[in-house]
């Protein structure tokens, strides 16, 4: 149950940065 809790927590945490990652690339296409 431990190890299942870890798990959905990193995901959650990759697509969260993956996410931000996406966002700030965005931003920058639109300053240049």
């Amino acid at each position: 149950m431990m190890f299942r809790k870890i798990f959905l927590l990193s995901i959650l945490i990759f697509s969260f940065s993956y996410a931000v990652d996406e966002i700030d690339i965005e931003k920058r296409r639109q300053e240049q």
